[in-house]
């Protein structure tokens, strides 16, 4: 029987890796071969912030949705005093879908005939309460524990998540299922590699890190491995692309770029921003390893970047990164900048040791095709 299902799409620039996990999520059903009758339909609810990135879905059955402007924080308080959900619209409710991805408010009970399923990326918070201020923490347990208690439906991004749900909170009246997610790069054009390098001055060989710029991504870690490769004269730069904002702590960046001061970095870093999404996929591909120094991730996009791409990866070793990368790449000791430089050394010697090697377009239509069994 054909589905209509609603994709709640209202991350914008702020969360980049949001807004591309459903952008791929939508895009993956172009991997499965349906008839007229049951390829299914999606429904994308999206708001101002999410706007500029509606054209980048791809796949054919889709109907577009604008919901309205609404203040996040005040229209849950409202909820929770009324104890009524109003964050299910009445557009949401007028769509005629049969299910909704991903709902994550439960202020209230939200009785509907909906099937409403939520996905919680990590339990960061748990790990690293320290970069969180005391009312964020009250407040991200507050909003979890509403949704474990009035959501049916949960999705984590990997085993190891899901682990951690086990380990924190009851889940006897939730349905709890892993979803892997993937990167869609099959139909990336390379930009030529001699055109980036000039139009973003970098030398070659060079590193490449792309995440945001919050704590728990530790660029610390790099920034020193740099330096201690730096000692040892060894040529090379690393590019680093990303919003470059915490909103957890204004100062963070700051604090970075007068590390790069003191230790006189500038020469072996460039620091690009937020760049189009081909050049900076195509930069990954270019580059003699991607470097993933996160401390914690629910499961990385940056790692599916890099397995779609058949690049190459030296990142920290923790649970998440070894769950996704299967003994592909090379891992290093998380925090420890001496771990990292012997690795990136060793991929100055020999790219080769910190390749990966994925048929990548089973997993593209493994994701869609558990997805799909999540509605049934």
């Amino acid at each position: 029987m054909k589905k209509r299902i609603g994709i709640y799409f209202m991350s914008g620039a702020n969360w980049l890796g949001g807004v591309y996990y459903l952008i791929n999520l939508v895009n993956s059903f172009n991997y499965l071969n349906f008839d007229e009758k049951s390829a299914p339909e999606f429904v994308i609810f999206y708001c101002n912030a999410s706007k500029g990135f509606i054209k980048l879905f791809s796949y054919p059955n889709i109907e577009f949705i604008q919901l309205e402007e609404f203040d996040e924080k005040r229209t849950f308080l409202k909820s929770v005093v009324l104890q009524k959900n109003l964050f299910l619209s009445p557009k949401i409710k007028a769509s005629n879908i049969d299910g909704l991805y991903p709902f994550n408010n439960f202020p209230a009970p939200t009785p509907t005939q909906i099937k409403l399923i939520s996905w919680y990326p990590d339990l960061q918070h748990k790990f690293y309460p320290e970069y969180f201020t005391s009312f964020n923490l009250w407040q991200r347990e507050f909003r979890l524990k509403c949704l474990l208690k009035h959501s049916k439906n949960l999705v984590v991004s990997s085993h190891t998540v899901k682990s951690h749900f086990d380990k924190w909170y009851d889940l006897k009246n939730l349905n709890i299922n892993v979803l892997q997610f993937v990167s869609l790069t099959e139909d990336l054009t390379l930009s030529h590699k001699n055109d980036l390098l000039e139009k973003y001055a970098i030398k070659e060989p060079y590193f490449m890190v792309s995440n945001q710029f919050y704590k728990h991504k530790d660029h610390y870690t790099v920034l020193k491995a740099i330096d201690i490769l730096k000692q040892k004269e060894k040529s090379f730069q690393v590019v680093l692309t990303g919003k470059m904002q915490d909103y957890r702590d204004p100062k963070h960046i700051s604090k970075l770029k007068a590390f790069i001061q003191s230790h006189q970095l500038q020469d072996s870093i460039r620091l690009l921003g937020v760049i189009p999404r081909d050049e900076q996929l195509s930069l990954m591909k270019f580059a003699r390893a991607v470097v993933q120094p996160s401390l914690f991730e629910g499961w990385s996009t940056v790692v599916e970047d890099v397995k779609s791409l058949n690049a190459s990866i030296i990142a920290s070793d923790i649970e998440i990164h070894k769950e996704q990368l299967n003994d592909n790449g090379l891992l290093f000791e998380a925090t420890n900048p001496n771990s990292l430089a012997e690795k990136m050394e060793l991929s100055l010697k020999n790219s080769s040791l910190s390749s990966t090697n994925f048929t990548y377009i089973n997993h593209i239509k493994t994701f869609a095709n558990n997805f799909l069994e999540l509605f049934k």
